[in-house]
């Protein structure tokens, strides 16, 4: 996965065929088609890093900025469900940054109630492929119990 920032400005369109937008969109198609890259909208909601960005990349992933979680409720409940839903249209995926104990929103109503698919944050741990990888045994059934999961018998 390629992140683009927010401090990172797009190519501007700078010749007389306005090929700067293009070209950067063309090259981006090639890598994802030809080397199954992914992009990722780094800090969204800050910088560059807006609405506009996300037509312009056109990326895999929008990583939102960790402010969002401490917004007002009723607002950052509103912009976290239309960026998750923004996968059932573009198949755009939502990764929340940031998520620890002084979050306004718990990891229950990012996950269950949002549908918050993918989140990161020190409180979880440094990041490797597996969930289970980065807790022990206790620590494991403590987050399926806030979030309401079941384990299956055969899970360890």
């Amino acid at each position: 996965m390629l992140e683009i920032s927010e401090k990172t400005l797009l190519p501007s369109i700078v010749d007389n065929e306005g090929k700067g937008l293009e070209s950067f969109r063309s090259i981006a198609r090639k890598y994802r088609k030809n080397y199954d890259v992914k992009f990722a909208v780094d800090d969204f909601g800050v910088g560059n890093a807006s609405i506009s960005r996300l037509e312009e990349v056109d990326p895999t992933y929008v990583k939102v900025d960790r402010e969002i979680l401490h917004f007002e409720k009723k607002l950052g409940r509103s912009i976290i469900e239309y960026l998750v839903n923004l996968k059932y249209d573009f198949n755009c995926f939502t990764i929340l940054e940031g998520f620890d104990e002084c979050s306004n929103f718990s990891l229950r109503e990012l996950v269950v109630e949002l549908g918050v698919e993918y989140i990161q944050g020190h409180s979880l741990g440094i990041a490797t492929p597996e969930i289970k990888a980065r807790f022990d045994k206790d620590q494991c059934e403590n987050i399926f119990e806030i979030l309401n999961w079941r384990q299956s018998s055969n899970r360890n």
